[in-house]
């Protein structure tokens, strides 16, 4: 999962199949290091019914959906928190005592779960224990806020927890098996906020085991279409976009092209725009009054 993650987050919607082998040798290495010097990572088994179910298939296809929006409230809050940091204009060490303030009284308001990488809350739900419904909203807004004001850290891990806990708040709304949702959450959210499906489907099967496979894929394909052309890596470059019937331009990176499109909603510009919309309406009756004359 990590070889191809590594060759799927670069380009969305490209293999950079060149890369593969350094990718999984580099993989493999690091693995067998981490458990030469005794780190392990999470792992655990979801048993699932054989037999296909229809209803199950239903609600993985609502839950991607649903799946697909957190990771659009994470992207959206992060774009939003560096939108009001660049307005704050002051020393960047005070920013980080504005945020690391505001951490802090929320973290005495709510807990201390919020803080850190939160691995362990993403393992207890998918160990089906009871979690807030509203953790993953608080992990968003906990990550924010870290990274808007200054905050050194990477942004996958608060995935992973953001991803599990909605899973089982997604779960826990719907009377339905928190265990599974949880671990199906947790790698669709990811899937869809890095534009990386098909590692995030192999990462559920080697976490998960393969019975849950159909599953997560499915719901990690419906969250990545979901979400539409987002990452929560600005520099991510589009190689190929996600319909057919959406005309973007490639090779270009996320950020750039969502500054383009913020430019084109500026007033002034619309009100051009509907200028040489009229200007263009007004030539084409003329053109044609003129034919209707001859």
């Amino acid at each position: 999962a990590g070889a191809l993650f590594a060759i799927e987050v670069l380009v969305l919607g490209r293999l950079l199949q060149e890369m593969l082998f350094p990718a999984l040798v580099s993989a493999i290495i690091g693995f067998q290091t981490a458990k030469f010097l005794g780190v392990t990572y999470f792992h655990q088994t979801i048993n699932l019914p054989h037999q296909f179910s229809q209803t199950m298939f239903i609600e993985v296809i609502f839950s991607g959906i649903f799946f697909g929006l957190v990771a659009l409230l994470l992207i959206e809050s992060l774009h939003l928190a560096e939108k009001i940091s660049a307005k704050i204009k002051i020393w960047e060490p005070f920013k980080g005592l504005i945020g690391g303030g505001l951490l802090v009284i929320l973290t005495l308001i709510f807990s201390t779960r919020y803080l850190g990488l939160g691995i362990e809350t993403a393992e207890a739900a998918v160990y089906g224990e009871a979690i807030p419904a509203n953790a993953f909203l608080l992990k968003i807004l906990f990550t924010t806020i870290t990274l808007g004001f200054g905050g050194s850290g990477g942004v996958l891990s608060p995935a992973f927890f953001i991803g599990a806990t909605s899973g089982n708040a997604f779960a826990g709304l719907f009377n339905l098996n928190s265990e599974v949702f949880s671990a199906i959450g947790m790698t669709a959210v990811v899937a869809a906020a890095t534009n990386t499906p098909v590692a995030s489907c192999v990462l559920a099967i080697e976490l998960f085991g393969p019975q849950i496979g159909p599953y997560a894929a499915l719901a990690c394909v419906v969250s990545y279409i979901a979400l539409g052309h987002r990452s929560i890596y600005p520099s991510q470059l589009i190689g190929a976009t996600k319909s057919s019937s959406i005309s973007m331009p490639l090779m270009k990176d996320i950020c750039s092209i969502q500054k383009e499109v913020e430019i084109k909603k500026r007033p002034g510009k619309i009100a051009f725009s509907l200028n040489q919309f009229l200007k263009f309406l007004k030539n084409k009756f003329r053109k044609n009054d003129d034919q209707l004359n001859q």
